[in-house]
């Protein structure tokens, strides 16, 4: 009987134990889930972003590239004006030299 009974105790102490475990996993798996729920909102809220971000960035891009192209026209037209104003300069140096040389200096 003695032994009967060792037995009996082991297996319900087995029993407890694996109940705590059983609890224990139960646990894990509810936080598990709802960490992978979290996950997901997550995902869906970035992707949401992400969609915006492409749209409002297709938008941006032909702006870009016309005000980029605009940026080139006035940087040649500066140019083009320096470049004026450099002969411009010339011209008048030359046109003192000759009045100098005729001697309305």
């Amino acid at each position: 009987m003695s032994q009967a009974g060792n037995t009996t105790r082991k297996l319900s102490q087995e029993a407890q134990q694996a109940k705590g475990k059983n609890t224990r996993i139960k646990s894990e798996i509810t936080s598990s889930r709802a960490s992978v729920q979290k996950s997901k909102a997550k995902l869906a809220a970035d992707t949401k972003k992400n969609i915006e971000a492409k749209k409002e960035l297709g938008k941006l891009t032909p702006k870009l590239k016309q005000t980029e192209s605009e940026s080139k026209k006035l940087n040649q037209e500066a140019n083009a004006l320096l470049l004026d104003s450099y002969v411009i300069e010339h011209e008048i140096i030359k046109l003192k030299c000759l009045l100098c040389q005729y001697g309305h200096c």
